[in-house]
């Protein structure tokens, strides 16, 4: 994610909530719960945006390299496009995201002949062990 798009939305959410702390007037008999509950769902918000920005950057990462494995020219792919595929996809597998995670298992499955389902530690200690030698003939 850029810095600028990081910077635009931090800046939006101060401004957001600047107006709902000067602008809006508390009401009611617990309204200073409910003012701190509104900032609380902002910082919620923002967090999953920033996720999701950081996923999308993984994703075109990801996208990048499978292009590369499939090669426009039909030649096969080469060990070093193989091991980058395999090292994004080792690392979206620590996404808060539940479908990120399942997508990135079955493809390293598709890719390396491993099955260690979604558990990133295993597949980073998989993958200390075999990257070395990763996609060269006669290896994975």
């Amino acid at each position: 994610m850029s810095n600028a798009l990081s910077s635009l939305i931090v800046i939006v959410l101060l401004i957001a909530l600047a107006f709902y702390f000067v602008v809006v007037p508390p009401q009611g008999f617990d309204a200073w719960g409910h003012r701190l509950a509104i900032p609380l769902v902002l910082v919620v918000a923002a967090f999953t945006v920033f996720e999701t920005l950081k996923m999308r950057t993984h994703i075109s990462q990801l996208v990048g390299a499978l292009r590369g494995l499939m090669g426009r020219s039909g030649a096969p792919p080469t060990p070093e496009v193989k091991r980058e595929a395999v090292e994004i996809l080792v690392k979206s597998l620590r996404s808060a995201n539940p479908g990120v995670r399942k997508t990135a298992s079955v493809q390293l499955r598709n890719l390396t002949g491993q099955d260690l389902g979604e558990d990133a530690e295993a597949w980073e200690a998989w993958w200390e062990r075999n990257k070395a030698g990763f996609g060269a003939p006669g290896a994975p």
